[in-house]
């Protein structure tokens, strides 16, 4: 079904993930949408090549940390532009690690791993760390905060 949209629709629906993604942070702290984003996009890169995955990733990415950390701005100016870049890249290595990982047996359980080794990533680079715009951190408050004493952030972050 995804191959039949056009690319314009196909790119509209990952930035629409990303804002998905998004709407789990403050001050929305909707947590069902995180997990309808992640599945989203995950559905958009399914059969797609790493590269193709990778875009549509980086425009999930450019979305949510506009909306979740352009706040950063007050303080860091137009390198937040940059900054959001970066950020954005990591989603969109996640969505190329998931495209490549979908063809592979226990896809259940490697796709929600590569996201959290996508997040140890976001939090060694840049700046020794910016583990703000995590997964893991929509559940706090929410149904699933009874597994972050469990699972930490990392574990709460595979189960969205």
């Amino acid at each position: 079904m995804v191959a039949r949209l056009p690319n314009l629709a196909r790119i509209a629906l990952a930035m629409a993930a990303g804002a998905l993604f998004a709407l789990g942070f403050q001050p929305w702290g909707l947590w069902l949408m995180p997990i309808v984003g992640v599945a989203l996009l995950t559905w958009l890169v399914d059969g797609r090549t790493a590269g193709s995955a990778f875009g549509y990733g980086l425009a999930a990415g450019v979305v949510l940390n506009y909306l979740v950390i352009f706040w950063v701005s007050a303080q860091a100016g137009l390198a937040v532009h940059a900054l959001i870049a970066l950020m954005a890249c990591w989603i969109g290595l996640a969505a190329s690690l998931t495209a490549l990982l979908l063809r592979l047996k226990y896809k259940t359980l490697w796709v929600p791993t590569a996201w959290v080794l996508i997040e140890f990533g976001t939090q060694t680079m840049p700046f020794q760390g910016f583990p703000w715009v995590r997964l893991g951190h929509t559940v706090i408050d929410q149904p699933m905060s009874g597994w972050l004493p469990v699972v930490a952030t990392p574990g709460a972050t595979w189960l969205v």
